[in-house]
């Protein structure tokens, strides 16, 4: 007799790594202190431009190395110029992380860290369907202001995926976004949702 597959119904939701870090930062701010270890790593290792990246360092040993301040606030002018106020937060946390942070020096254990997991997930609402789900992972390490330009700078018609993940974004902050600028050089620019 062959045994019938039965998803586990009492599986609790897994908690995505963006929701990990807001949730983090949003239990600091009302605990008035700043965040641990574990999201500051998480918040540079989803943000990090690059291997040769003062941030990649930081997210890869912990060292606060020369320039991570300047990548932090280069993050957070384009988060605010971009509207978007969740990485805005993130990068005020991280930096107000460095500035307290008492050593800049590598620390043991630093790749290890990472938020756990809640043991009972809070229900969330229905799963998107695998074509949704698939574009917000493609772009899970994405800031907000990146995606932008990864949007402007593709060529015609080559974004879909882009265009899906920024409206997904902006929705939920209430915002929406259309083409500005003349022919030869069209930009992004976010505005209030209509409705």
């Amino acid at each position: 007799m062959k045994e019938e597959f039965k998803p586990n119904q009492e599986q609790p939701r897994r908690v995505y790594d963006d929701e990990l870090v807001t949730s983090s930062i949003e239990q600091a701010a009302s605990q008035e202190r700043g965040i641990d270890d574990a999201t500051s790593r998480m918040i540079a290792t989803m943000l990090h431009t690059g291997q040769t990246s003062a941030m990649y360092a930081f997210a890869s040993t912990g060292e606060i190395t020369p320039g991570l301040q300047d990548e932090i606030d280069r993050e957070l002018l384009e988060a605010e110029e971009a509207h978007a106020e969740e990485i805005a937060i993130w990068m005020r946390s991280l930096s107000a992380y460095v500035a307290s942070r008492e050593t800049p020096e590598a620390i043991d254990g630093w790749g290890g860290l990472w938020l756990e997991q809640p043991s009972t997930a809070v229900e969330a609402e229905p799963a998107a369907d695998e074509l949704s789900e698939a574009i917000r992972q493609k772009f899970l390490g994405v800031s907000t202001p990146a995606l932008i330009r990864r949007l402007e700078a593709a060529d015609d018609f080559g974004a879909d995926d882009e265009e899906y993940e920024l409206n997904r974004r902006l929705s939920a902050e209430g915002k929406t976004w259309r083409w500005a600028g003349d022919f030869y050089r069209p930009h992004v620019e976010i505005v209030e949702g209509e409705g």
